[in-house]
């Protein structure tokens, strides 16, 4: 059963004003998606018990947990901070007024788990996304299909620095993991026929030549998964977003049966253009318009 939580501001910016403070004694930048993984450890560390954990209210989505409240709040001190690259870091010039928190003097203990992730610095700036969704992704499946499978479509042009036996052999591996709820039926065929086709495409070691096509597919694979995972996989203050986000997930799923189906081409390198051209993709973003669109 859901209850309607009204997350606290004030007690989402205490906290972004502690850590942006601590993070800039240890001369430590940070960017906007690794705050939130920050704020998510510390929420869990906290645990459900404490009166904090219903105030920082999350969702898994694309990179993992994110939260609109604690995005907001990040923007609203951001003027406060100095930019580096892609990070920020508190200005010297604020320091002192960040120093002592009311909220902090509330909970002391979030003095020992921040403590306990940012003394670590290596882990903080290298692996502190991957253990969040070791620990607490809502299914098994979601490390290795966001890290061995969609991180590689994502990233990587051409199959030159992976190899593709593996990569189709942890496919597989993903598709024995997939949640056997109802609610992912349709998700999980289109997911068996991607597989069923790629592995086919290997066969006849042919991925190389149809990476530039496939890697299209596989992204909207993951994407399409967790617009399903956040209908389910969110905190109470989300729960207005429920009947959207359902819709939502169900307009990817038409999506992605048109994306999936263009992937029979790929077998025997029986197609024309080995890549999705813009207007391609509009055709099949455009199933039920921008207003559903996650």
């Amino acid at each position: 059963m859901f209850v309607n939580v009204s997350p606290n501001s004030e007690n989402i910016d205490e906290l972004m004003k502690y850590l942006l403070y601590e993070l800039k004694i240890r001369n430590m930048p940070i960017t906007k998606f690794r705050m939130l993984k920050l704020i998510y450890k510390i929420k869990k560390e906290l645990g459900e018990g404490c009166e904090l954990y219903s105030e920082l209210p999350y969702f898994w989505y694309y990179f993992g947990p994110y939260s609109g409240e604690v995005v907001d709040s990040l923007n609203f001190i951001k003027p406060k901070c100095d930019q580096r690259g892609n990070s920020i870091i508190l200005k010297d010039t604020y320091l002192k007024e960040f120093e002592n928190n009311e909220l902090i003097s509330n909970y002391p203990e979030i003095t020992t788990i921040t403590q306990n992730i940012l003394n670590d610095r290596d882990a903080f700036y290298t692996t502190l996304e991957k253990d969040i969704y070791k620990e607490y992704a809502p299914f098994d499946i979601m490390y290795p299909f966001k890290f061995d499978i969609y991180d590689i479509a994502d990233k990587m042009r051409s199959t030159n620095s992976f190899d593709t036996d593996s990569y189709v052999k942890t496919l597989f591996k993903c598709e024995a993991k997939l949640p056997c709820d109802e609610y992912y039926n349709k998700y999980s065929d289109l997911f068996s026929k991607f597989l069923t086709n790629i592995d086919l495409i290997n066969e006849e070691n042919n991925i190389e030549s149809s990476w530039k096509a496939l890697r299209f597919p596989i992204q909207e694979l993951w994407k399409t998964f967790t617009k399903g995972v956040r209908v389910q996989h969110k905190d109470d203050a989300y729960k207005s977003d429920e009947i959207i986000w359902d819709l939502k997930f169900k307009n990817s799923l038409n999506e992605l049966t048109i994306t999936i189906n263009k992937t029979n081409e790929y077998i025997h390198n029986n197609y024309k253009d080995n890549f999705y051209t813009p207007s391609q993709k509009r055709m099949i973003n455009a199933t039920i318009g921008n207003y559903l669109r996650g």
